[in-house]
């Protein structure tokens, strides 16, 4: 599961990490409940965008691949 989403994960953790610090200033100190909370919501957003960006990209590939006669994996 973390080895397919690690690049959204990482794409994803510097535009997730000033929002989620600009939403949650007020609400919680910076401690382990906030950094469990960061990682969490970049975890969600790697898991969104891996099923509806990544997958029907990837899908895509598979039908050029087979025309082609390539194995690309």
């Amino acid at each position: 599961w973390l080895g397919e989403r690690s690049y959204g994960i990482y794409l994803l953790h510097f535009m997730v990490m000033p929002l989620y610090r600009q939403l949650t200033d007020s609400v919680l100190d910076r401690g382990m409940a906030s950094s469990v909370g960061w990682m969490l919501a970049v975890c969600g957003c790697a898991t969104v965008s891996f099923r509806w960006i990544e997958q029907p990209i990837l899908r895509l590939r598979e039908p050029i691949e087979a025309r082609l006669g390539l194995a690309f994996r």
